[in-house]
């Protein structure tokens, strides 16, 4: 796609991965500042912003495969009025998606990535191999090991390789098993070392951290990942587990940390109840993702809508939603923005009140995600299965700390409120909020090492209490229009009033 004006000329050029940019300007430096947006047709989603250059040769962008469009905008300095705005045709793109089915294939692995490392492939390329180690991709054990020695063999015929390198790296210590990290150790820290001119700080950081924890030196790990607390803003969504990562109890479990004023409406409901469903959010989820719940529960579970709200805001009227609907009950609390990150505090709060939760309704609870797609699962039959001193995790077989225990449905058994795994856990969450250890994944990789504290005898238990793995008939997925609802969310927190 070329186009070109008495203003500037650009081309888009498809390759594997996404398009390439090239950019010529005619007017001068001082005058303009210019913006390309791509932007998905169907979501509307500013994907890429590029400021003003004088020329710009073959630009990189990767993307997913999509119909996308490509606008620019160009303005003086110091103006809001543009003079000029230009909107290109949809262009179809292809990438690496386009080569999933092979590269997932252990016959052709090696293939498809000799083919493409020359793309400079990157951490949106990773995405797709992170999903098989997330569990979102069905990939066969000989795919992890072929992936990591074609990685592995790229690099020793190039050690000082600069296109793709982090993404090879990121394949091997993120995909690959002890046994191998253990019978390459020399020779990947060599990589690392050779990696610290090419690759950033952070990258390295946690590659090695990865490695040391899968060998088990686990102080050495945890010592590692402390070191990516300075870098929190620039983590990618796959390194974000890793800030939390804690060895064991000792730099949390003496320490006292302010209880949060939880507010309840409280009601009482005639109905006999079999179940809870506990659901921490914030407020535009909570009104996006209401009507939806509301559908999938019946008369036989209590559902605990949890909210989490600017502690500026108005105070909302929410007692009128929970005198519509017996079975509906809220609590809120408020936070200061300065609490950190506050978008992972909105599913690490159903935690910390849980065992309340608990002590209040006597009933086995469910803690689950807001965006599932409940209408999949039998809750009465998960409710009633469980014991009443029993853990059911959603325990994964995965040697990530982050990837050990799924976060978004577990059950818990109608008598452990009291349960010391909550002491322990909640501390744990805790301090990780109040020393900047609360990247996203935050309350999965607690629960993982809470479930490694737990078979390990840090954790103090009653003779009856128990975990086990969560037996569920089908898959738990999230809802299908997830897009949908996140602008219903966007346009709620709209609606809010402050002060």
């Amino acid at each position: 796609m070329d186009f070109k004006n008495e203003y500037f000329s650009y081309s888009v050029k498809i390759f594997d991965l996404g398009v390439k940019l090239s950019y010529t300007s005619n007017l001068e430096d001082h005058e303009v500042a210019t913006y390309l947006f791509i932007v998905k047709n169907n979501e509307n989603i500013l994907l890429e912003k590029i400021w003003y250059q004088k020329n710009i040769q073959d630009k990189e962008i990767s993307l997913e495969s999509g119909k996308y469009f490509f606008v620019f905008y160009i303005r003086k300095k110091g103006e809001k009025k543009y003079l000029l705005s230009r909107k290109s045709e949809f262009i179809n793109v292809k990438l690496l998606s386009s080569f999933i089915k092979y590269f997932f294939n252990p016959k052709t692995t090696d293939k498809v990535l000799r083919r493409l490392v020359d793309q400079n492939l990157n951490d949106i390329d990773f995405g797709h191999v992170r999903s098989a180690k997330h569990g979102s991709v069905k990939v066969s054990e000989d795919f992890y090991s072929t992936l990591c020695q074609s990685c592995l063999n790229i690099l020793s015929e190039n050690p000082r390789i600069d296109r793709s390198r982090s993404f090879l790296l990121n394949c091997i210590f993120y995909m690959a098993d002890s046994s191998f990290l253990s019978g390459n150790k020399y020779k990947l820290i060599l990589f690392l070392i050779n990696s610290a001119s090419i690759s950033s700080e952070k990258d390295i950081l946690f590659w090695y951290g990865l490695m040391m924890y899968k060998m088990e030196e686990y102080s050495v790990a945890e010592q590692t990942f402390e070191k990516l607390v300075s870098f929190k803003e620039q983590l990618s969504y796959h390194q974000t587990g890793s800030l939390s990562y804690l060895s064991d109890t000792k730099n949390f479990l003496d320490k006292d940390f302010n209880d949060v004023k939880i507010n309840y409406i409280y009601k009482k409901t005639s109905k006999k109840t079999q179940g809870c469903i506990l659901i921490s959010c914030d407020f535009g989820y909570f009104s996006a993702y209401l009507k939806s719940i509301l559908h999938a529960f019946d008369e036989r579970l209590i559902v605990h809508l949890h909210l989490i709200l600017p502690d500026n805001v108005e105070e909302l009227n929410l007692s009128k939603i929970s005198e519509k609907y017996e079975n509906i009950f809220v609590s809120y609390e408020f936070v200061e923005k300065t609490i950190g990150n506050v978008r992972t505090y909105y599913s690490v709060s159903r935690y910390l009140i849980l065992p309340e939760i608990l002590n209040r309704y006597k009933l086995p609870t469910i803690v689950a995600d807001a965006d599932l797609d409940f209408l999949n699962i039998d809750l009465i039959s998960v409710v009633t299965s469980v014991g009443d001193n029993e853990f059911a995790l959603n325990i994964k077989d995965n040697d990530l700390p982050w990837l050990k225990v799924t976060a978004g449905f577990n059950v818990f058994g109608k008598n452990t409120g009291d349960a010391d795994f909550f002491n322990v856990m909640i501390k744990y969450i805790r301090f990780c909020l109040e020393t900047g250890k609360d990247g996203w994944m935050l309350d999965q990789t607690v629960l993982g090492q809470c479930l490694y504290f737990y078979s390990i005898g840090l954790i103090k238990t009653s003779s009856d209490f128990e975990i086990n793995r969560l037996q569920l008939e089908k898959t738990v997925r999230q809802v299908t229009n997830r897009a949908k609802k996140r602008v219903e969310a966007k346009q709620a927190l709209l609606t809010l009033n402050y002060h």
